[in-house]
């Protein structure tokens, strides 16, 4: 008897592919990713899933739209839902948000473009205020990364419209969450972002609250790493002094506060102490076993984070770079053994990017 299929829409694949890869905590972008995929799924839920349909799932140009329904209860359950059915719910709530935001297109880079980003285009602001001022505070995290992967994609598409759109919405809650924090964009890859950012960091005073503190370390943090990087020596001294002399901050605040701006926080000092004493040997020495420490305190997303920052602030000096991936590979075996084949033979600046889990990263 053949085993069942079960029809499912593109849009409900997208937003299966989205949910597994966050139960992964990786994407999955090429066949290597799919052979990892497999096996740690397998491995986890005891049951046979081939790499060959992980990649006919999401990624062959002609993906399966009729897969098998013990494939489906396979997926389900790894993510950590009771039944195909029960994640089927959940995947066409996130469908419809979508399409009631106007976003219709399957990904950011195909027609039809969101009616988001056609207000992004004609600068048709008075229409787009009304538009995030009707999500109320507890959006779910899945729909406000929707919301901002189609502001970044706006962004990115139409240059011209950055700054008018920055000033325009920096401290709209739903825009300072979803787009400038979710799809936080280390590189500067969109135009005028320094600007955007400090509009963001406007009226922000780091002693009023925990979420104060956490919002003026993560855009500064960003922006030092910018004026390393591009050698903005004086502008980088200055912003320095800001975070690590003036700003008070204890261990026990940095512990309450976002994992991504807490270990930001930690590895740039290397970046404000390099003008004054060159490469602080000392110090990294610390940054190592307190981000070795930080990182089994946590899981998944996380820990790829810990390690991927540290790393990341580390290219400038390749010698200590290729050091610390060895000690964070000795440590961490099992999350280094994921690593897709086809990265790992590369440098160390290659292999890195399979922990990068920076939003932005897609527009790359």
């Amino acid at each position: 008897m053949p085993k069942p299929k079960f029809r499912i829409s593109q849009a409900v694949l997208n937003a299966l592919k989205m949910k597994l890869e966050d139960a992964l905590s990786c994407r999955i972008q090429t066949k290597p990713d799919c052979k990892q995929a497999a096996l740690v799924i397998s491995d986890k839920t005891g049951k046979k899933i081939s790499e060959s349909t992980v990649y006919r799932l999401f990624l062959w140009e002609k993906n399966i739209i009729s897969p098998y329904v013990q494939t489906l209860e396979i997926l389900a359950e790894f993510i950590g839902y009771p039944s195909w059915f029960a994640l089927e719910d959940h995947l066409h709530e996130l469908c419809k948000f979508r399409i009631k935001s106007g976003v219709f297109a399957d990904a950011f880079d195909r027609e039809p473009y969101s009616v988001l980003f056609h207000c992004i285009q004609m600068k048709s602001f008075d229409a787009l205020r009304s538009f995030f001022n009707q999500f109320p505070s507890d959006v779910s995290f899945e729909k406000k990364l929707i919301l901002g992967e189609e502001i970044y994609a706006g962004l990115y598409r139409n240059p011209e419209s950055t700054t008018d759109f920055y000033k325009e919405f920096h401290a709209v809650p739903i825009v300072r969450e979803s787009f400038f924090e979710y799809f936080a964009d280390p590189q500067f890859k969109l135009q005028h972002y320094e600007e955007g950012l400090n509009l963001y960091l406007q009226n922000i005073h780091p002693d009023e609250s925990l979420q104060c503190l956490q919002d003026y370390i993560f855009a500064n943090c960003l922006l030092l790493r910018h004026y390393f990087f591009t050698k903005n020596v004086s502008t980088l001294e200055a912003l320095g002094d800001r975070l690590y002399v003036q700003l008070r901050v204890n261990q026990d605040s940095l512990d309450q506060i976002h994992v991504y701006p807490h270990i930001r926080y930690r590895c740039y000092y290397l970046f404000y102490r390099y003008f004054h004493v060159g490469f602080d040997e000392i110090y990294w020495q610390w940054l190592v076993q307190y981000a070795i420490q930080l990182a089994h305190k946590h899981i998944g997303w996380e820990r790829k984070i810990i390690i991927h920052t540290v790393l990341d602030a580390l290219q400038f000096d390749e010698v200590h770079q290729n050091l610390t991936y060895e000690q964070f590979s000795k440590e961490f075996t099992e999350l280094f053994g994921l690593i897709p084949p086809h990265l790992n033979q590369g440098p160390v600046q290659q292999r890195i990017r399979f922990f990068d889990t920076n939003a932005a990263q897609i527009f790359d």
